[in-house]
């Protein structure tokens, strides 16, 4: 007959081991997520040098921290767990040591995947700005306020005339002063009623303060224009 402390064993061994396929389970998603989210990246890369208009899909989440915290409660719960039981404790043992070594795994996997993705999110902000919104800043940095209503949108063009950009522009420069620099700090895609947009974000650096500038961006068949302008 089966004795009561065997049941109560076998029965946290198997709560135990639920807790840790459940940490598996959430690592796998996430290897799926991270794998989705740079096959994307490069896919926006290759459509934005080509001057395809880019449509970023809707990709789930990842839940980073989850799997690495319940490998942990899952080693020291079966460590405790293995002093406190009698039957089989170079087993607890073992399956502690194995999910002190898949929490190790889990970190290092998260971190690859995350410098990865860092790395293709600053070359797709890079390329985006440097073929789209660079060329209409350096028109506006030189006061060439005419070149640079032509990259805005029909819509855009309606909003802010070359007259419009010149006050915003100067009123921009004497908070900050004369730009002596720029980079992209967010880059958003998005679809809304069949038309794809970019909003883009800028942090300038002014020789006397800091600034930054809202792009609005609307894909227009081969090409994107800028249909929205604001200062902050």
């Amino acid at each position: 007959m089966i004795s009561v402390d065997a049941i109560l064993f076998w029965g946290v061994l198997a709560l135990l081991c639920a807790l840790f396929l459940f940490a598996l389970y959430l690592d796998i998603f996430n290897v799926y997520v991270f794998t989705l989210e740079i096959i994307e990246l490069r896919r926006a890369i290759r459509c934005l040098k080509e001057g395809i208009p880019y449509s970023r899909p809707c990709i789930p989440s990842a839940v980073i921290v989850v799997p690495f915290l319940l490998y942990i409660i899952f080693t020291l719960l079966t460590f405790t767990f293995s002093h406190s039981s009698k039957r089989n404790s170079e087993l607890l043992i073992g399956l502690a040591t194995l999910g002190a070594v898949f929490a190790l795994v889990d970190v290092l996997l998260s971190a690859i995947f995350l410098i990865t993705i860092r790395r293709l999110t600053g070359i797709r902000n890079r390329v985006f700005a440097s073929r789209i919104t660079d060329p209409f800043l350096e028109h506006l940095l030189h006061h060439r306020f005419e070149q640079a209503h032509t990259y805005l949108s029909p819509v855009g063009q309606t909003r802010y005339s070359p007259t419009t950009l010149e006050r915003e522009w100067r009123q921009l420069e004497e908070a900050i002063g004369w730009v002596k620099s720029w980079r992209v700090s967010v880059l958003w895609f998005w679809s809304e009623a069949g038309d794809t947009f970019a909003r883009l974000l800028y942090h300038l650096q002014g020789s006397r303060g800091q600034a930054e500038i809202e792009l609005r961006l609307r894909a227009q068949e081969q090409h994107w224009q800028i249909e929205d302008f604001k200062t902050r």
